[in-house]
């Protein structure tokens, strides 16, 4: 119509993202206008770990594009290295910790997801 247009946007993240259009050599911008999903948490591979920490696979969705950072916790102890491994999954590194049924909370480029245990 003469008042939309539809596009594909690329993976990505963040928030307060600009959106451009340009029309016939006509170029038009609106600030701030467009935000990607938070990512949601779903489940951890292994559940459980020894007290010693190591190694853990995050599943859920919207982790982003291959260059975004993580940052994030189980429980109280933030994680101390993420990779992407895929939109769907990262690995962490956690610290030595203790306790059970911790939350895990993961953030990318500012927007943060939560599960439960």
């Amino acid at each position: 119509s003469h008042t939309a247009i539809r596009v594909f946007v690329n993976e990505g993240e963040g928030l307060n993202h600009d959106v451009s259009v340009t029309v016939a050599s006509q170029a038009g911008t609106g600030s701030n206008l467009f935000k990607y999903d938070n990512p949601v948490v779903s489940a951890m591979t292994p559940s459980t770990k020894d007290t010693s920490g190591g190694s853990i696979t995050i599943t859920g969705n919207n982790f982003g594009a291959s260059t975004a950072s993580y940052t994030g916790k189980i429980g109280s102890t933030s994680f101390s290295s993420a990779t992407r491994l895929s939109h769907t999954a990262i690995r962490v590194f956690v610290n030595e910790g203790e306790g059970l049924n911790h939350d895990v909370s993961v953030t990318v480029a500012s927007q943060a997801g939560t599960g439960s245990n």
